[in-house]
């Protein structure tokens, strides 16, 4: 698993039902008052296991910083933009990957930016999160019935 910051998590758990992956969960822990769930990524090389904050001021579906990108060997796709809280606009390369999702492979646009993994709001679009908001807290993200 990679691990991105300064400090050393726990490796929070994937959870997908084999019987029934229309009940598929993601869960995670909350540790230093943030939401982190692991997410196998894959790319052009290796999957790896990722640990990523929910970050739900992220409007994008995966953010990823620049070392990871290369290290997964994602295939560009273009540039993206986004206004910032400031009003200021930042620009960044944007990338695809296949993430596991629900307990199947998902296609991802992932934003270059930063040093920690997010998971923005796209990406949790119709689904439930879940956050026991203490250290130590249990995550679940799990899609919305129709």
């Amino acid at each position: 698993m990679l691990k991105f910051g300064s400090s050393a998590l726990d490796r929070p758990t994937y959870i997908a039902s084999d019987s029934d992956l229309s009940n598929a969960m993601i869960r995670g822990d909350v540790k230093r008052g943030e939401a982190r769930v692991l997410l196998q990524i894959k790319g052009r090389g290796a999957p790896y296991d990722v640990e990523c904050v929910v970050d739900t001021g992220f409007t994008g579906e995966l953010a990823l910083p620049s070392m990871l990108i290369s290290r997964l060997r994602l295939s560009w796709n273009g540039i993206g933009r986004s206004v910032l809280a400031d009003g200021s606009v930042c620009r960044f390369d944007v990338f695809d990957a296949i993430i596991v999702w629900d307990g199947r492979n998902r296609a991802v646009t992932v934003d270059e930016a930063g040093p920690v993994p997010l998971v923005g709001m796209q990406l949790l679009n119709e689904h439930e999160l879940r956050v026991q908001v203490r250290d130590g807290g249990k995550i679940s993200i799990k899609r919305l019935r129709r």
